[in-house]
């Protein structure tokens, strides 16, 4: 959890995209930004519905 906490926020959206992976998650995407609306990562379920998360 620490490396969480201290992670710069491209590796923050980046260890999150890499759980989202190892979890069976597909096609999940670092997407933070200007304008992102505080997504970091999206990524779709195994049935299909969508997945976000983003640090506040």
């Amino acid at each position: 959890m620490a490396a969480f906490e201290t992670a710069a926020p491209v590796r923050f959206g980046a260890m999150c995209r890499e759980l989202l992976e190892r979890d069976g998650f597909s096609n999940a995407v670092r997407v933070g930004g200007a304008g992102d609306l505080g997504a970091d990562v999206v990524a779709k379920t195994t049935w299909g519905g969508g997945w976000c998360c983003g640090a506040s």
